[in-house]
C-alpha cells in the first residue's frame, strides 16, 4: 500500500504522488477530500525516442536527465 511504502522510506512522505481509484473507492474517498482531476503536461506517442523522452523532462522538471530516476 501507498502508507506502507512511505513508512518503509519507499518514497519520500513530502512527495507528490497521483493516485487512481476507481468503483467504490471513489465514492468513500469523496465523503472526505476533494478530489483534483488533473491532465497530464505531455502525452508521448508510443513511438517516441529516448531523445525526445529526455528534451521533454528536462524542461517539466527543469533538471538534468542524469538527475531524473527511471523505473
Amino acid at each position: 500500500s501507498l502508507m506502507q511504502a512511505v513508512s518503509e522510506n519507499r518514497i519520500d512522505p513530502d512527495a507528490d504522488v497521483m493516485l487512481n481509484i476507481t468503483g467504490g473507492g471513489e465514492q468513500v474517498f469523496k465523503k472526505t477530500h476533494q478530489l483534483h482531476y488533473l491532465t497530464p503536461d505531455h502525452i508521448f506517442k508510443t513511438d517516441a525516442s529516448r531523445d525526445e523522452i529526455a528534451d521533454v523532462l528536462k524542461v517539466l522538471f527543469h533538471k538534468e536527465l542524469e538527475d531524473i530516476r527511471v523505473f
